[in-house]
């Protein structure tokens, strides 16, 4: 009995507080951040026309809602998440802002996942963001079905990542980051690539992760 209740309450009650407690936990470690952003022009250019996917390091997400809060509130944005009870108090996170939305997949099914994308592409106008190297990993490492939803419908593909001079690091697969108070943060958003029709879906894998690579040597003066 106990048990059962223990169980229903991780399951229905415990995302909320959770969820409370990381949203506004980041908005007071903003608050006293300094916060750089490259790339936001662009970016916001090309999401207002559709069409297009961003992708953000499993490790990276913590300061996804905030960053659209604060720089980019006009756009529309729906997340991937997996339907794992970890994924719950991020979606509370997610539906909490007006415009977030979050699509939960189970994680052992990446056929459906892919399918979902590819659906969404095409009938939405929100920006998908993707965490192309989760919901397990391995770190770093692009999963091919983000590629194969991006040739089947040209959307763009945008990388995004983030850097501070002090921050959290948590013993996860992903080694999950959150910046420190007071440190000084930079956001850089990828250009828009869009993989060409006749290349390799291992080919575009390789251009996207060097697209990243750019990214991270740009920020490594903060490392």
């Amino acid at each position: 009995m106990i048990g059962n209740l223990w169980l229903r309450f991780k399951r229905f009650i415990l995302p909320y507080p959770l969820a409370f407690i990381g949203k506004y936990s980041m908005k007071v470690i903003l608050w006293t951040c300094k916060v750089n952003v490259k790339g936001l022009e662009e970016f916001k250019a090309a999401a207002s026309q559709g069409n297009c996917i961003l992708m953000i390091w499993h490790n990276r997400i913590a300061l996804t809602c905030e960053f659209f809060n604060r720089y980019a509130p006009e756009i529309r944005y729906s997340a991937f998440l997996s339907k794992s009870r970890d994924g719950e108090p991020i979606a509370r996170i997610i539906h909490s802002y007006p415009n977030g939305n979050s699509i939960r997949v189970a994680h052992q099914t990446r056929h459906n996942a892919l399918r979902e994308l590819i659906h969404r592409l095409k009938k939405s106008s929100d920006l998908m963001i993707i965490t192309p190297d989760g919901p397990r990993g391995p770190r770093y490492k692009i999963k091919e079905g983000i590629v194969l939803a991006a040739k089947a419908t040209a959307a763009k593909v945008i990388p995004y990542t983030w850097e501070a001079n002090k921050y959290w690091q948590f013993k996860t697969w992903d080694l999950f980051r959150i910046p420190r108070p007071f440190s000084n943060i930079t956001i850089a958003l990828g250009k828009p690539f869009v993989p060409l029709a006749d290349s390799s879906a291992q080919e575009a894998v390789i251009e996207l992760e060097n697209a990243f690579q750019v990214l991270d040597s740009s920020l490594s003066t903060l490392a």
